[in-house]
């Protein structure tokens, strides 16, 4: 069956508006699949962006070109069209779109920034720990798609029309955040060392941490500002009076 045709009336209208007519002028782009978070990133990695003190954070401009997958169950490992068809609460969000498009705009101000990301090797994955957003961007991703497949599209120009504002969550590089785990968990995971790893750093050229224990209430600091060749050589230590020592 068509797929045009089995769209809702809210869904079709936005197709029609995007000048999506019939199925032959649905962009094959569409059919692309949207990444899954669990499979692109590492147990370590995954651990450090879980944990606000550990993950490098940001408030940033990002384009939609390069998001590309979302740690959401529902629309990981289906099309942008299958995510854009399976939308929660999709007829009601696109009301909302068409009745208050500038909306849209406003979340690309970072005073307005509630969208969360995950980001590795130049690719954005929702995520909602961080904040989320995933029907709000599908919407965004299905009609950049469309604009992005015109003939004599300006892709410079269309990315800084629908770039938006973000919470991003970067990971350590994966030695280092196996080596963040070992140091809060030696046993694997099993019981934790005391010790709680804080992201310092101002850049991600210079990462830097601290190295603290009783955190958050009476926080002793045991190392302060240290760089990642001091936070591997301080792994495998076992208790909090050896690494005093150090």
């Amino acid at each position: 069956m068509s797929i045009i045709k089995k769209l809702t009336p809210a869904r079709k209208r936005f197709f029609q508006e995007l000048g999506i007519l019939s199925d032959d002028d649905i962009p094959k782009s569409f059919f692309d699949t949207i990444q899954p978070y669990s499979d692109n990133f590492s147990e370590a990695e995954k651990f450090c962006i879980d944990d606000y003190n550990i993950t490098f954070c940001l408030r940033t401009s990002f384009s939609l070109r390069n998001v590309v997958g979302t740690n959401h169950n529902r629309y990981a490992n289906k099309t942008w069209l299958e995510a854009f068809l399976d939308l929660d609460r999709g007829e009601e969000l696109l009301e909302l779109y068409f009745n208050n498009p500038k909306y849209y705009d406003t979340i690309k101000e970072p005073e307005n920034c509630d969208i969360g990301l995950a980001f590795k090797d130049g690719k954005y994955y929702i995520l909602d720990r961080a904040g989320g957003g995933n029907n709000r961007m599908i919407i965004m991703k299905i009609k950049y798609l469309v604009l992005a497949s015109k003939e004599n599209c300006d892709l410079e120009k269309l990315d800084s029309e629908l770039s938006f504002v973000g919470n991003l969550r970067i990971s350590p590089n994966e030695e280092t955040a196996k080596n963040i785990f070992y140091l809060m968990f030696p046993n694997g995971g099993y019981k934790p060392s005391g010790y709680q790893v804080l992201n310092k750093s101002v850049s991600l050229d210079m990462p830097l941490f601290d190295i603290v224990t009783n955190y958050p209430i009476n926080t002793q600091t045991l190392y302060k500002n240290i760089n990642e060749e001091t936070l591997a050589n301080l792994c495998g230590i076992q208790n909090i009076e050896e690494i005093k020592k150090k």
